[in-house]
């Protein structure tokens, strides 16, 4: 057979070599490696001299080793061999050799096209497996915005893995998850596309223009056990700072210190809540200097002031640095930038001037990235936006440390954000990283990196877009997502309504941050006073529930769970969610349904199976169902699932203006639901070392009489305190006699009375709402209504 093209072909002979189950053939070897319970690593290894392919090596997607012993056993036959793993089952045919994956009680997950799953010319090569009715594509980061209407299924679609800058920014990873209870994750950083059905409507297709073949397959219970899986594989994120779920204030740009300082006045004069601004370009010189220009004078005076009402701040940098920055003598002499294949550094005209490409793939080059980094720690500087980091301007004949540009371009963004981890790691260890990015590659989550999806159009066209793309990026592990709210640039025009809309889609997004270009102001007063107005009404309430989207962060962290959840994570039985793209779950109880078309006073609704609770009118709506909902420029449709627990804050203007007391919790009933509270410090690397709380709330009962049962606080941290006033609101509650909490409370006379009263009760006839006071100890405390 031609060995520089072909396929696997006959199947020679199986053995197994360690932990590794080989197939031999002709031109190479697959070799199967079983890793813990639910991942199988696949690498392919050539053995005759004409294959033109380089072994797998050491991956940049997966880094992990401590993988736990995987037991299997090879069962051979005329015809076939089977892999037989805990829970998994892989059949080869000898010839044609081809797989199949099939659940332990034989249900089948994943088959390669009869002809053979792999095939190869020259450099270039093919994964190919059969397409089947019931398969769906979601995750994969963030998808070319101006293919059109984006969906949050990948079917019927090619995507590129390469990343851009077109405006707005492309990310799409080498891997997706299928809720038929499978993933893939090929981890070659090389240019490659996914065509799901795009081509031949029969099967889909891995197709790679270079580099080693090295892929994973993992299984597990649903998607919420693939997104775990993935994590397993690829990271799962450090804990963020509390503060960059606050408003995070963006411009292009803020150019002075007086500037700056004269809008956070403004944020806290106006009463708007707001965590962090964010530095564009003025801050520096020259590009690459990676220092305050004489525009920003006494940077830690500055920083520390800031610090003193409540703001953080970020800013930004590139890959870049120009032949007149302070830096770049030195990175020449250290042979840290990209170079010509004559050894000299490449340089090239760009927006900032003549400059070159840092090196990233070269690990001296991240080490001296990571020690720019130190006196801007040490000054105070909480955050990272790196732009640019594809990278945009990236020329087919550079040369880099790690290979040729095919073979770095889709890793410049992971490099980057490891260096500024590990800037964190050396020099500011007690802090938590993060690191806001225009791209990404797999793994980037584990060093603090979330996405915005770079600098898109101020359209209703584009607010439509980010749903989806922001759905598919927290499906793809990337859990830290947001969009330049009111929109970036380059087309159309943001008026109040859009700035509205986007900016109540945004409250409801992992990262909420207004940013626009040089003639676009983007702070909420900046569009008249019925527009401040609204957007303080939607700061006010994302504020009220950073305890509900922390403790759902904590569950991205540990288990995978996205922020921003698609209707098909929650329902998976439900056909009408396979691709609804519109609409979705903050966290595991908030349906958000976003006005996306302008001019709109109402949107129709898709409403799962169970009652839903509008959150301004109290109507109950019952599922499944679509369902018109009115929605003037005022209104967001929010609904609250029913069972909701959903734990809020008071009143603040920023995350550590006061401690979580008194504690709210807003109770939907409907069965028997808990929800567990996480707590910590919000800002120190302690809760690695087991420095938080946890507090379950269990709540049992219907709708004559209900009990919540608060625990007691697991664990603790600095300045944490159990004792605090906790209020219970239960929505849609009959009539009330008697509300208990270790004795008889007192009923109040009104909601007046009841604020005065360190224990009671009320209820809001007319709202159909109770609302129970009582002071919680260390002890767990058990709430009767009745």
């Amino acid at each position: 057979m031609p060995i520089t093209s072909g396929r696997l072909g006959r199947l020679q002979r199986v053995s197994r070599r360690g932990a590794d189950a080989v197939f031999s053939f002709e031109s190479s070897d697959l070799v199967l490696t079983p890793l813990g319970s639910n991942v199988v690593r696949h690498g392919w290894i050539p053995t005759h001299w004409r294959l033109h392919k380089q072994p797998p090596e050491r991956g940049h997607a997966v880094i992990r080793e401590d993988w736990p012993n995987a037991s299997f056993e090879i069962i051979e036959s005329d015809t076939s061999v089977s892999l037989r793993c805990p829970g998994l089952v892989i059949e080869a045919s000898r010839d044609p050799f081809h797989l199949r994956y099939l659940t332990g009680d034989g249900r089948a997950l994943l088959e390669e096209v009869e002809e053979g799953g792999l095939s190869w010319s020259y450099w270039e090569y093919e994964l190919r497996y059969q397409l089947g009715a019931h398969d769906h594509f979601y995750g994969m980061g963030q998808p070319d915005q101006l293919e059109g209407v984006l969906g949050l299924d990948h079917r019927g679609h090619r995507r590129e893995i390469w990343n851009q800058h077109t405006p707005p920014a492309v990310t799409i990873f080498p891997a997706f998850v299928n809720p038929r209870g499978y993933g893939l994750l090929v981890d070659n950083p090389y240019r490659a596309q996914w065509d799901f059905g795009h081509s031949d409507q029969r099967a889909f297709s891995y197709q790679a223009g270079g580099g080693p073949l090295q892929y994973y397959f993992f299984h597990g219970n649903g998607l919420p056990g693939l997104l775990r899986a993935y994590l397993e594989l690829t990271g799962f994120p450090p804990h963020p700072p509390r503060w960059i779920f606050g408003l995070l204030q963006s411009r292009y740009g803020y150019k002075n210190r007086a500037e700056l300082e004269e809008i956070a006045r403004t944020f806290r004069e106006k009463r708007l809540p707001c965590d962090a601004l964010i530095l564009d370009l003025f801050w520096f010189s020259e590009m690459g200097d990676l220092a305050f220009n004489s525009n920003w004078p006494d940077p830690p005076g500055m920083i520390a002031h800031l610090a003193r009402q409540g703001f953080h701040l970020m800013l930004i940098e590139e890959p870049y640095i120009t032949e007149n920055s302070s830096n770049f003598a030195q990175a020449c002499a250290h042979g840290l930038l990209a170079k010509r294949y004559d050894g000299s550094p490449y340089t090239f005209d760009f927006w900032p001037g003549r400059c070159a490409l840092i090196d990233f793939s070269n690990p001296a080059a991240r080490q001296w990235w990571s020690e720019k980094h130190r006196p801007l720690l040490e000054m105070g500087v909480a955050g990272f936006w790196t732009d640019l980091n594809e990278p945009t301007r990236h020329f087919e004949d550079m040369a880099h440390h790690g290979g040729s540009a095919a073979a770095v371009h889709n890793l410049t963004a992971l490099w980057m954000h490891q260096a500024i981890a590990q800037a964190h790691e050396r020099y500011a260890p007690r802090r938590r990283v993060f690191i806001l990015s225009r791209s990404a590659y797999p793994g980037s989550q584990r060093y603090g990196a979330g996405l915005w999806s770079g600098d898109v159009a101020m359209t209703f066209e584009s607010l439509r877009q980010q749903v989806a793309a922001g759905l598919s990026a927290g499906m793809a592990g990337i859990a830290w997502w947001g969009s330049d709210i009111g929109g970036f640039g380059f087309g159309g025009k943001c008026t109040p309504e859009l700035y509205v809309r986007w900016f109540q889609f945004g409250a409801f997004c992992p990262l909420f941050r207004p940013h626009g270009d040089q003639t676009e102001l983007r702070e909420p007063w900046q569009f008249g006073p019925q527009c401040e107005a609204i957007c303080r009404h939607y700061l006010e309430l994302r504020y009220r529930l950073l305890p509900y989207i922390y403790s759902c962060a904590h569950q991205a962290c540990t288990a995978g769970l996205p922020l921003m959840r698609p209707l098909a994570l929650e329902f998976p039985d439900d056909p009408q969610v396979v691709d609804i793209s519109d609409q979705y779950l903050f966290g595991p109880d908030i349906l958000v349904a976003p006005v996306l078309e302008e001019g709109a006073t109402q949107r129709s609704v898709y409403f799962p199976a169970g009652s839903w609770t509008d959150l301004r009118t109290e109507q109950v709506i019952a599922g499944p169902r679509h369902l018109d909902v009115a929605a003037p420029l005022e209104v967001l449709p929010l609904f609250i699932r029913q069972g909701a627990i959903i734990p809020a804050a008071p009143p603040m203007q920023h995350c550590g203006e006061r401690p979580l007391d008194p504690l709210t919790l807003e109770i939907y009933p409907g069965g028997n639901r808990s929800f567990v509270l996480y707590e910590d410090d919000g800002e120190t690397a302690a809760y690695r070392d087991g420095e938080h709380a946890e507090t379950t709330i269990e709540v049992r009962g219907g709708a004559k009489s209900m009990s919540c049962l608060i625990g007691a606080a697991r664990g603790g941290f600095a300045r944490f305190n159990p004792q605090r006033t906790i209020i219970i609101n239960v929505h849609r509650q009959g009539a009330v006699s008697e509300v208990t909490c270790g004795m008889a409370l007192a009923r109040a006379a009104d909601s007046q009375s009841l604020e005065r009263m360190a224990a009671g009760w009320y209820w809001d006839r007319v709202r159909q709402i109770v609302a129970v006071k009582f002071q919680h100890s260390a002890r767990p405390a058990l709430v009767e209504i009745h």
